[in-house]
């Protein structure tokens, strides 16, 4: 038997032998009752030492006035899930500075949300604006108290990954930056991975901060972790623990890992500096594009509209009128001065045709020559083919349905920023009625019709025309503060597009009908005056339909009669309440239509923003929650 004490002593093994053939295999729940049995715990105090050390402007008395109401996100990762897909993004923490209370705050919620939680914790290397309103490329707003590309403001600090490396690995990574005069903290966050942070003596502005430092030390030969590249970049915070091992994802982590400094300094770097040391360095990687810093305070919002909207209006002001300067989307603006658009030109042309077509509503010769000024100034000369999409393209996305705005693309909003798309169609509703031929008066008055107009056993008798016209007396009651509406005030109105016979016609149903009742004047010019009776406009205990004057002038715009009386329908059953008891068919008995008639109205509505397709039903069309005012 051989000395097991000997030091020289090697076991060895046949071929055939697998020396861990009886070794039992550890399953994720035992993996996870081992862990919890020696469960490692957060060092909150660290963790807040490190956070003002990367984060010191909370600190700073004047923080708001020269920053405005800047924090910065702790995030918190669930990862103790059997599923190997298993990770959890829970509600962050936003912390606006470190005084007394927000420290009392921030522990509160970590005991809450991180204690025993088997998490792991980030912080956003950079600041950002939590209750900035931001909208991504789809037009959808960022989760608020996030941070994201559109909301980040600036950095102290820059922080870079080394993933999957070994210890000798990381010593020759530390020994080159201390033969450049670097100073840094160097941070283990797993076995095989180490931050090096450089603090940094004022504030970078830059939002790409990150990003490019991280392709710089690429292509300098430092084998960085290339998707450390967000603008909205988080990092793990020392003192926190990487509970990666709880996850089924993760079989090769088989214990839990406290983030501990291996490395320190209280030495801050000028982020110039720090750049050209590394810049300096022999290029390794040609392939891959360094982009220089950009150092200087960005313009606030209001300010960079302003610039921008200022030389929209020198090249495109003697095209569109004001009201249009005013309330275009700056990424608009932008994109109609970008002079150096290589590369996206065609998403450019896709979104801004439709949008100018589906939304704005020029015409087309409006268009024409509002693109043929871009194409001026950007040397474009394939002019023919913006016209083309113009007249042959339908503008539909996959399902077939047309685009109420434009297809905006992640490309052109990672370019041109955002739009916050409800709101521009509200805009723009107010830039037509401003430019009316005529101007209406202006009234804030609700047109409000009683549940009896949809229920009563004449709805599905009365024509389609007749209950467009019936709106339209509605909206002229409210505008002109009146109890009644005369003939010529309903024929030929700009909104019906009804000939004077059909009108006429209409109107005399509506008093057949009992919709109108009539009072004739024989003085004067003897015009008669048509009323709506009292039991379909006034309020009740029951529930009423209420449309705003823009609502309803939409409505009539834009919808055909049909559609326009399938809408009231609708709305009418929303708003009490029964709109889920109706399907395709019940809808067509009360219409007295076909069943393919009410799926070909539900789909025109949708297309032109009427309705909206409630994914929770399986596909079904619903009502919006909240009516949408183009």
């Amino acid at each position: 038997m051989q000395n097991l004490e000997r030091d020289d002593y090697i076991p060895t093994f046949g071929e055939d032998v697998d020396p861990f053939k009886n070794c039992a295999v550890e399953d994720w729940s035992d993996k996870v009752k081992r862990l919890r049995e020696s469960y490692i715990k957060e060092d909150i105090d660290t963790m807040i030492r490190f956070l003002k050390k990367v984060h010191p402007e909370l600190e700073d008395v004047d923080k708001h006035s020269k920053y405005g109401n800047i924090g910065i996100e702790i995030r918190i990762i669930d990862r103790e899930f059997k599923d190997k897909k298993g990770a959890v993004v829970r509600k962050s923490m936003v912390l606006y500075d470190f005084s007394d209370k927000s420290i009392r705050m921030f522990k509160n919620w970590y005991n809450k949300n991180v204690k025993n939680n088997a998490v792991c914790m980030y912080y956003s290397v950079s600041n950002f604006f939590s209750n900035a309103k931001n909208w991504a490329e789809d037009g959808k707003q960022y989760t608020k108290g996030r941070i994201n590309a559109q909301n980040a403001c600036f950095s102290s600090s820059v922080v870079l990954d080394f993933d999957n490396i070994s210890v000798n690995e990381n010593e020759k990574v530390d020994k080159k930056l201390n033969n450049l005069g670097l100073k840094f903290d160097s941070i283990k966050t797993s076995y095989n991975g180490w931050q090096k942070i450089f603090y940094l003596k004022e504030p970078c502005w830059d939002k790409d901060v990150i990003p490019k430092f991280t392709k710089l030390f690429l292509s300098r030969g430092f084998e960085v972790d290339e998707a450390v590249n967000n603008k909205a970049q988080v990092a793990r915070i020392l003192g926190s623990v990487n509970n990666k091992c709880f996850s089924g994802k993760c079989e090769d982590r088989l214990e839990q890992f406290k983030v501990i400094r291996e490395k320190r300094t209280n030495i801050r770097i000028d982020v110039m500096e720090l750049w050209e040391s590394i810049y300096d360095l022999p290029v390794v990687n040609k392939h891959i594009n360094v982009v220089e810093l950009d150092i200087n305070k960005p313009l606030t919002k209001e300010e960079l509209n302003d610039k921008v909207t200022a030389e929209f209006n020198k090249k495109y002001g003697d095209i569109l009128n004001s009201n249009w300067i005013r309330v275009l989307p700056l990424a608009i603006k932008k994109m109609y001065l970008d002079d150096r658009n290589e590369g996206y030109t065609n998403d450019f042309l896709m979104f801004i045709v439709a949008h100018i077509k589906n939304t704005m509503k020029l015409s087309r010769e409006d268009f024409i020559i509002l693109m043929g000024r871009w194409a001026d100034l950007t040397g474009y000369d394939e002019r023919e083919k913006y016209i083309y999409i113009w007249d042959k393209y339908g503008h539909k996305d996959k399902d077939g349905i047309p685009f109420a705005h434009g297809k905006y693309t992640k490309k052109l909003a990672e370019r041109y920023g955002a739009i916050e798309f409800n709101k521009v169609k509200q805009d723009y509703v107010k830039v037509k009625d401003f430019t009316e031929t005529y101007t209406l008066e202006i009234c804030k008055e609700n047109i409000v019709l009683n549940n009896k107009v949809t229920k009563n056993d004449v709805f599905k008798e009365i024509s389609d025309g007749g209950m467009k016209v019936f709106l339209c007396i509605a909206i002229q009651k409210v505008l002109t503060n009146k109890y009644y509406v005369v003939a010529s005030e309903i024929i030929g109105h700009r909104l019906l597009d009804i000939k004077e016979r059909q009108t006429k016609g209409y109107l005399s149903e509506l008093v057949k009908k009992g919709y109108l009742f009539l009072e004739t004047n024989f003085k004067g010019d003897g015009e008669q005056k048509y009323f709506i009776k009292d039991e379909y406009c006034i309020l009740t205990d029951t529930k009423n339909l209420i449309f705003n004057v823009h609502e309803a002038q939409r409505m009539l715009e834009q919808l055909k009669a049909n559609e326009v009386k399938f809408y009231i329908l609708l709305k009418s059953l929303a708003t009490s309440g029964e709109v889920k008891e109706f399907g395709n068919n019940g809808l067509a008995t009360m219409l007295g239509i076909s069943k393919s008639s009410v799926i070909r109205l539900k789909k025109s509505l949708v297309a032109k923003g009427f309705i909206g397709v409630d994914n929770a039903t399986n596909g079904s069309y619903g009502i919006p929650t909240k009516y949408l005012v183009f």
